[in-house]
């Protein structure tokens, strides 16, 4: 018993819970902001059961693909350690697939097509020959439009038609910019083991020509909201978001002083909280405006 235990803790670890947390707010954000209201409780659970199964598919592959680079960059993890076999994580990514995507057909034809095309970007970003994750800044782009854009297009489409108005259209494709940006502070923690094959932005940048290429991204949204504000695109209720602004200079400042792995780790933490606290901020706003 105690190895069983041990091995669904290690396969648990290896899934990355704080990625739940991300999907699933992700996607109740696209939820609310569909219904512009708080969605039932029936649809929410399941909602939650296939984004985590969804993380638990897309994580455990992109862990078996990458063992080597998590030798050097994370040895602690899992699979490097033997706690979890290559093939443990292929099978039981493999069945958390077919779960979600059994969840999103008892939601409707659109949200199995959305969840087909999300699933299917897990897949060729971790397994070659096509293998996103070692094209630099695609791999960032495509993480960003998995985990933000389809995730909420998905939960929107489980609730209501997806029929999107301009305000959502914007919404998403600031996320889309912030969220990439903060994706590749997530490399950077990963800097040392990329370094083998140079396959991320740091890698092929270094540390701090990365911060300087990624700061405008970090910030750029927030500050257009006043913009957007003055030409009507925005009613006067998103300004206050713009203050998020002060957040992604001060993890850019600290990151650029001293780039540190301690630092690093800090940061992508910051950005990571910063990125879902953007979603829910807007979807706040969308909803009571």
């Amino acid at each position: 018993m105690p190895n069983i235990i041990s091995k669904i803790l290690a396969i648990i670890e290896t899934s990355r819970p704080v990625i739940w947390l991300f999907a699933v707010g992700t996607a109740f954000c696209g939820m609310i902001m569909a219904l512009k209201g708080i969605p039932p409780l029936y649809e929410f659970l399941l909602m939650c059961l296939a984004m985590i199964s969804a993380t638990f598919s897309a994580n455990l592959v992109n862990a078996a693909t990458d063992v080597e680079v998590d030798r050097i960059n994370k040895p602690n993890r899992p699979l490097p350690e033997g706690r979890v076999t290559v093939r443990e994580a292929f099978v039981i990514g493999i069945f958390c697939l077919i779960l979600t995507l059994i969840i999103s057909f008892l939601f409707g034809i659109v949200p199995f097509l959305i969840a087909i095309v999300g699933l299917t970007f897990a897949v060729i970003y971790s397994v070659p020959p096509i293998a996103l994750k070692e094209r630099g800044i695609l791999a960032n782009i495509a993480l960003a439009f998995s985990y933000s854009t389809l995730i909420f297009l998905w939960g929107w489409a489980i609730v209501a038609p997806l029929i999107l108005e301009l305000t959502v259209i914007i919404i998403l494709i600031f996320l889309l910019i912030q969220i990439t940006a903060a994706n590749v502070i997530k490399d950077l923690v990963d800097y040392e083991g990329d370094l083998i094959s140079r396959r991320t932005v740091p890698g092929q940048l270094g540390l701090k020509k990365t911060i300087v290429v990624i700061a405008p991204f970090m910030v750029v949204i927030y500050f257009l909201i006043p913009v957007l504000w003055l030409f009507k695109v925005f009613s006067w209720h998103y300004l206050p978001i713009s203050l998020m602004a002060l957040w992604g200079i001060a993890i850019l400042v600290f990151l650029y002083k001293k780039p540190s792995k301690d630092r690093r780790i800090k940061a992508f933490l910051h950005a990571f909280f910063m990125s879902l606290l953007s979603e829910f901020l807007f979807a706040g706003v969308y909803v009571l405006s």
